[in-house]
């Protein structure tokens, strides 16, 4: 199997990003594993489409940009999410006609075996009062490390996570709770069910460090391994892709 790395952790054009990861999930060969990354450096919430549906959205959306956050609307998952520079964004693309479920258990494994020179204990399950909770989050203790989500189009399956790295994972989870208090929504946020992988291994733990576990995992995965180029889509093309998820936004006033 072919393996494609395409590494945007130096990148800040967020929504070229966005444009070559949605054509790499448009455009995905067969026999082809693609893992892609991504950091943040600038503070944002990436909301999905549940939480447009809470009754005061709008005046959520003005208390994430009243304490300096950028706001978007993702095309997986279901509800607010924390992005800065103690973030990491994954997720792998391949070809499946599994379930759901089956996905999502390939890639719990692959987080698991990635991450063992931790020493961590990882877990797979809803963790309650954590924020976008799911019957898939990624936990350490009882407290939630990652959150997944998934993306087909057609049998091109895209599943992935954010990862909290290190930062202040405590001011993260009460700016989501404020939100949902804010808004009236259905969910409530407890910040104590919330952690990330620094505060659990009792150490310093950086971005380079978990980034480095992830892509050599990733490579005992795939037969070879190649860069991620971006010149094998066209102008016309990441336009088009551009534009897609640009009326994403518009929709909801973002």
């Amino acid at each position: 199997m072919k393996g494609i790395l395409a590494d945007f952790t130096n990148e800040d054009n967020i929504q070229l990003i966005g444009a070559h990861s949605d054509l790499l999930l448009r455009n995905l060969e067969d026999n082809t594993m693609v893992f892609q990354i991504l950091n943040q450096k600038v503070k944002n919430v990436s909301t999905g489409y549940d939480d447009t549906k809470v009754p005061h959205f709008q005046k959520g959306i003005q208390y994430y940009k009243d304490n300096g956050y950028k706001v978007s609307i993702r095309n997986s998952g279901g509800r607010s999410v924390v992005n800065d520079p103690g973030v990491l964004n994954f997720s792998l693309m391949f070809k499946s006609t599994d379930s759901i479920e089956k996905v999502y258990l390939i890639f719990y494994r692959f987080i698991v075996d990635a991450l063992k020179p931790l020493n961590l204990s990882i877990k797979f399950g809803e963790i309650k009062g954590a924020y976008c909770p799911g019957a898939f989050d990624i936990s350490i203790d009882l407290q939630k490390v990652a959150g997944t989500a998934q993306r087909r189009v057609g049998n091109n399956t895209l599943v992935g996570c954010y990862l909290s790295v290190n930062g202040d994972q405590e001011a993260r989870s009460t700016l989501v709770s404020n939100f949902y208090k804010i808004t009236e929504g259905d969910i409530a946020v407890d910040p104590q069910k919330m952690t990330t992988l620094e505060d659990k291994v009792k150490r310093n733990v950086s971005i380079d460090e978990i980034k480095t576990l992830l892509i050599n995992h990733f490579k005992t995965l795939v037969d070879t391994t190649e860069s991620f180029d971006p010149t094998q889509f066209t102008e016309e093309m990441v336009d088009q892709a551009i534009t897609r998820n640009k009326n994403q936004q518009t929709h909801f006033n973002l």
